[in-house]
């Protein structure tokens, strides 16, 4: 700083004798300090800031500890003769706190570290308003650097780095035995610092599994974590679509490779592992689901059979899944968390089975929330492989009761739009979805026959209401397939009459009638991620057409390879096989909706 006389700025200068002064007094000051040694003491500093006013000095002073590379001994003199300043540490003083306190100290040998952590101690508990500095302080250790990718495998420390991170859980474990309202600044902080998912998958996962940890030492903040964890993974999950993932596991060794309109596989991509997605957005996603399944079983796995703490588990994964899965449309892997977690207990299949009917049938709720619930319920009873077969047929018998009771007491005459009846069409649709998905177990034996039977599924279709005038044609021809096999209802004549209405309805100008399905979400459809996918091998039935499936029009829906609007065939796929019988419908919807928004 320069420091001109009152005497001489009063008088009247020109201006270039003004900016010859000031570049004088500017050499003079550095100078001054080049030859000057900078004051080593924080008492002398702070006490010459207070007294005289030296701003000077402290600003020399804190430029020092910035840029000097302080040896253990210099360090722990410095952090000794801080703590003795505590008192005085107020917001005067912020410059010389945030440079104190942005000291790497994990690396240090652990007589500093006592020294640095009794000095944030200490200043926390005399001055709470530097809570917010410190904990960002910490909080910024748990996102990995960028050029770290090494030393984080699939979201997970090397041992040397590990042990620095477990340093700083421990001092923030010590900080909330001592200051237990910090929490809730500690909480601000970590969704404040959670890295964009556009980060590296490294940095992403990183930050995941230090925000694990947290849970593991405090389980009293389990829930609001993890579903902050949930929640930054649908923001992901839902930011990508399922045919980006397939076009970028498509390599040269493909059949049809030159076809595709896009780049050929990056030579930085091309030697990756074999369980390492080739998206960069899919390859964070299955970092952070994998790091969330593996912390779900090992949680599990603590309770050793703790039948309350099993539940406890349990309800707050659910109470996760009604605030933060449920409202969102058009997930495609997040959801699997509630999958996987319902296979490690027969009670927890019932209750979420329950949890689902219960939305279905509440009229207070919104019809969208409603519709979300049955695509869960149906798409549930349909994948998982441990839910047993009383509940099934319980479920279906549940289902189809519901539906001939709306059917009575319905005004089906004046109006049967799917808006009107949203959620009764959708139930129906979910009972034709089960029925066709899981035929062969349905049909084995002749009492899953009666139990079809019981259903009375012919005054389903047969009803005024037409519900398969609405479903997606796939599930619609399959369940019509099932039906004429093992003569259950004679569902082809309806089909027939509908497809003739639909051709003869058109405008006055002629332009062709919108289309009247249902909008539909399967959210259990299959799993395309590599490390988190390889958990769902043993609990997910992939579909098996039925042998009855002989003429061109079912054949057409049931093929096993799916042609993508670009021209190649696709395989979508937990492994190697493609088991989806809707999904090019599915499919080919959902991108005509991105290219018609692209376009606008």
């Amino acid at each position: 700083m320069s420091i001109i006389s009152s005497k001489s700025s009063s008088l009247p200068t020109p201006s270039t004798s003004s900016g010859l002064t000031h570049s004088r007094d500017a050499v003079k000051d550095l100078i001054l300090r080049c030859r000057t040694p900078i004051e080593r003491d924080v008492v002398v500093v702070l006490d010459r800031l207070e007294k005289d006013g030296n701003v000077r000095l402290y600003e020399r002073f804190l430029h020092m500890i910035q840029e000097e590379d302080f040896n253990d001994s210099q360090l722990i003199v410095m952090l000794e003769q801080s703590i003795k300043c505590v008192p005085r540490l107020q917001q005067h003083f912020r410059g010389f706190v945030e440079v104190m306190t942005g000291i790497d100290w994990t690396k240090r040998p652990p007589d500093v570290i006592k020294h640095y952590q009794t000095f944030i101690m200490d200043l926390l508990i005399a001055h709470q308003r530097y809570t917010n500095l410190v904990v960002s302080r910490l909080i910024s250790y748990f996102i990995p650097k960028e050029d770290q990718r090494d030393q984080w495998k699939h979201g997970i420390p090397e041992s040397n780095l590990k042990i620095r991170l477990q340093m700083v859980h421990k001092f923030i474990q010590q900080l909330l035995n001592v200051i237990p309202m910090m929490f809730q600044t500690l909480f601000q902080q970590i969704s404040q610092w959670f890295p964009f998912y556009k980060k590296p998958s490294h940095v992403f996962g990183g930050y995941i599994y230090n925000l694990l940890l947290i849970t593991e030492y405090r389980p009293i903040y389990q829930e609001d974590i993890l579903s902050l964890i949930v929640s930054k993974l649908l923001e992901l999950d839902v930011s990508i679509s399922r045919h980006e993932i397939e076009d970028s596991e498509i390599t040269e060794d493909d059949e049809q490779f030159e076809e595709l309109d896009v780049k050929p596989i990056d030579i930085l991509t091309a030697n990756l592992p074999e369980d390492e997605m080739r998206y960069p957005l899919a390859e964070s996603l299955d970092v952070g689901l994998n790091l969330l399944f593996d912390y779900v079983k090992r949680e599990i796995d603590s309770f050793e059979g703790d039948v309350t703490k099993l539940n406890k588990f349990y309800n707050m994964f659910s109470k996760i899944f009604e605030f933060e899965l449920l409202p969102t449309h058009n997930s495609h892997h997040v959801q699997f968390i509630i999958f996987y977690l319902c296979s490690f207990e027969p009670a927890f299949v019932e209750k979420f089975m329950n949890i689902l009917w219960v939305h279905v049938r509440d009229f207070n709720l919104a019809p969208a929330l409603r519709q979300a619930a049955i695509g869960y319920l149906c798409s549930f009873l349909a994948r998982s492989r441990y839910v047993p077969q009383p509940l099934l047929r319980s479920t279906l018998s549940d289902m189809c009761t519901w539906v001939h009771q709306y059917i009575d007491r319905s005004d089906c005459v004046n109006n049967n739009s799917i808006k009107a009846h949203t959620v009764f069409y959708a139930v129906c649709q979910a009972i034709f979805y089960v029925i066709a998905f899981r035929s062969r177990d349905l049909t084995s034996d002749r009492r899953g026959l009666i139990f079809l039977q019981s259903l009375q599924l012919q005054a389903i279709v047969t009803s005024q209401l037409n519900p398969l005038r609405v479903c997606l044609p796939a599930i619609a021809t399959t369940f019509a397939g099932v039906m004429r096999a093992h003569q259950l209802a004679y569902c082809h004549t309806i089909l027939e009459r509908n497809a003739r209405r639909k051709l003869a309805t058109v405008y006055s100008n002629g332009a062709q009638a919108p289309d009247e399905c249902l909008e539909t979400f399967f959210p259990f459809d299959p799993y395309l991620l590599k490390k988190s996918g390889k958990r769902m091998n043993d609990l997910y039935i992939q579909y098996q057409a039925e042998d009855f499936h002989d003429s061109s029009h079912d054949s057409q829906h049931l093929n096993h390879s799916e042609t993508s609007p670009r021209g190649v065939k696709r395989e979508i796929t937990t492994n190697t096989e493609e088991d989806d019988f809707i999904s090019p419908y599915i499919q080919s919807k959902r991108i005509k909706a991105q290219d018609e928004h692209e376009l606008l």
